[in-house]
């Protein structure tokens, strides 16, 4: 599948590739003079300037190969990585000038999502299918939209801190027995540590993050706590020149500042900035009723749960199950292999509807059981896999007694939160 993917952080690798080789350099220095030498200088300056050096990664073409809960981003360049279904932490789907943005944000670098355009809804389905993400999307996206007011001047610290360690590196070729060497010694370093503990309180920090999941929009500045602001009360939402503008039904208007940015990391790109407003519209108009609520799952009403008892509920599944097999109606209701397998492998579906769904097909033929290990593949909900699993459970008694011991310990768990 062809896609162009935007990915301003990339793969874990490529951000640890310069401050390893900086490392390196002043390590092999320290070793080879048995002191300071001008490698240890020349070194710091390339750590110090690494973060500002690596920048955003550009967009690029890409290919998706498409597996049983994974998505492997080929042809990539450093940009080549493998997107785990159990890895993510958050993903939604806009449309966008060029078809259709898959947003995707991983748990091990959670604040710089990955867009992925690709052509067609279609290939939207199939990659979304593949990493168990719903038609509404999953979890919540996070971007670190506008930098901090000490962003720039902390650059320009870097800069001089840098500059300082070469100049230190060159006096200690050209005149190592000078009284002023070692004058920009002290300079270059503290401002040079200094500016990486202020980077990394940044990054760690709430200002100028935006965080959207199924709760509303959370925005956080100055320092302050986030601020939540629920799709409901969302009438309009624009982009300006001055960030993103919610107009709320009171008339109230609310302006998230966001930093549109091309090369640093701390700030937006222009398809992040369209992707975000794109899903504030579209999740507004469906929280106030103007989008359909989701798909319909009707079908499965007469294997949804209603009994207390797990042992009951096993009970009708494998009810369900024979009737199934031999092609006959269950309590009037003819039950379709191919609606139970969309609930069985939608993340939309409730999750007892997924498992008694599981329940069935695996009852009525135990050649489904590969099918459904598969899909399992895409579940980051441990609770309903587990749930799953248990229904898998040939013996009708085993199974309830499972799921019983599972529901105890669940609630178990509840009370100590």
């Amino acid at each position: 599948m062809r896609a162009r993917i935007h990915d301003a952080v990339g793969p874990r690798w490529t951000r640890l590739v310069l401050p390893l080789f900086a490392l390196a350099v002043m390590g092999a220095d320290v070793t080879i003079s048995r002191g300071l030498g001008p490698g240890v200088f020349v070194g710091f300056a390339l750590l110090v300037l690494a973060g500002p050096l690596l920048g955003r990664h550009a967009p690029r073409r890409v290919e998706l190969e498409l597996g049983s809960g994974f998505v492997r981003v080929r042809r990539a360049g450093l940009l080549t990585q493998t997107i785990d279904a159990k890895g993510i932490s958050g993903a939604s789907t806009t449309s966008s000038r060029n078809g259709v943005t898959v947003a995707i944000a991983r748990r091990d670098r959670p604040d710089h999502p990955i867009l992925i355009e690709v052509e067609s809804e279609a290939d939207a389905d199939a990659l979304r299918d593949r990493l168990g993400v719903g038609h509404f999307g999953a979890g919540e996206l996070s971007f670190h939209a506008a930098a901090k007011p000490e962003e720039k001047w902390l650059l320009v610290v870097r800069a001089i801190a840098a500059l300082c360690a070469l100049l230190e590196a060159m006096l200690l070729v050209v005149a190592p027995d000078k009284p002023f060497v070692g004058l920009f010694y002290v300079v270059a370093f503290s401002l040079g540590l200094g500016a990486l503990v202020l980077s990394h309180r940044r990054q760690i920090s709430n200002h100028g993050r935006l965080t959207l999941d199924e709760r509303g929009i959370h925005y956080g500045f100055h320092g302050a706590a986030l601020e939540t602001i629920p799709f409901e009360t969302v009438e309009h939402v624009r982009d300006a020149l001055e960030g993103v503008v919610l107009v709320t039904r009171s008339g109230r208007e609310i302006v998230l500042p966001v930093d549109v940015v091309r090369h640093s990391r701390h700030g937006m790109s222009h398809a992040e900035l369209a992707h975000a407003i794109e899903q504030i519209s579209a999740a507004s108009r469906r929280a106030q009723g103007e989008i359909a609520p989701g798909p319909d799952f009707s079908a499965g009403r007469e294997i949804a749960r209603r009994e207390v008892e797990p042992q009951a509920w096993v009970s009708r599944l494998d009810a369900a199950a024979r009737m199934l097999s031999e092609g006959t109606q269950y309590r009037g209701t003819a039950l379709v292999e191919a609606d139970l397998w969309r609930m069985v492998e939608s993340p939309d579906a409730p999750a007892d509807l997924r498992a008694g769904a599981a329940r069935v097909l695996v009852s009525s033929d135990p050649i489904h059981a590969t099918r459904i290990e598969s899909v399992l593949e895409t579940v980051r909900d441990e609770g309903l896999e587990k749930r799953i699993r248990v229904m898998l459970e040939p013996d009708a008694e085993a199974a309830g007694e499972e799921l019983a011991a599972l529901e105890r310990l669940e609630r178990a768990e509840r009370r100590i939160e």
